[in-house]
């Protein structure tokens, strides 16, 4: 998955903005060719890299986020209020300890569904942004494959050592299906355009 350092709720989302690991191709539908059948790989990972779309789409989803955490920000400074309002009563029998004590758990309450709500909701954005870049990738494929006479475009996964912790090298050399590629296979650069 493609991970950013951005501040929670937004980080929720963004796990979910991965290239899914979606094959192009099924991964058998070369073995066994005698015809030596026309193939090229894709690296999926380059193109939702360099999609600007889908960073615009980004960047408006984290500015939501922000806008939402600000609003939770709020709702935590009134919840605050109240709880020290409550433990400053002295009369824990009194009416009113009573309802400003019901109205602090309505707010801590209120806050927890508020935010399990907006994070729902921003990783479900995330998902149905990712999901439209990658028909528009797969449609890009589609038109290259056509024009070449391709008949199988297979997704590689090139792990970049510097940018990616281990687990996400890791997890890249699981998702990939080409082990090895001659240089001239790769139609990336293409898709991108």
């Amino acid at each position: 998955n493609r991970r950013l350092s951005v501040p929670l709720p937004v980080a929720l989302l963004l796990a979910g903005l991965a290239p899914l690991g979606l094959v192009l191709a099924p991964q058998g539908a070369v073995a066994g060719r005698a015809d030596g059948g026309k193939v090229a790989v894709v690296d999926l990972k380059k193109v939702f890299d360099s999609d600007a779309t889908l960073k615009e789409d980004i960047l408006r989803i984290n500015a939501r986020g922000k806008e939402e955490e600000e609003k939770i920000k709020k709702m935590r400074e009134a919840y605050s209020s109240l709880k020290v309002e409550l433990e400053t009563m002295g009369d824990q029998a009194s009416d009113k300890f009573v309802s400003v004590g019901a109205q602090v758990f309505a707010k801590e309450e209120e806050i927890k569904r508020y935010k399990a709500g907006i994070e729902s909701w921003l990783e479900r954005e995330g998902a149905e942004r990712n999901l439209k870049a990658l028909q528009r990738y797969k449609d890009a494929v589609a038109q290259i494959a056509t024009q070449r006479g391709l008949e199988v475009v297979l997704r590689m996964t090139n792990p970049d050592d510097k940018e990616r912790s281990l687990a996400s090298r890791m997890e890249a050399a699981q998702l990939g299906v080409v082990m090895y590629r001659d240089p001239k296979l790769d139609i990336t650069e293409d898709v991108i355009k």
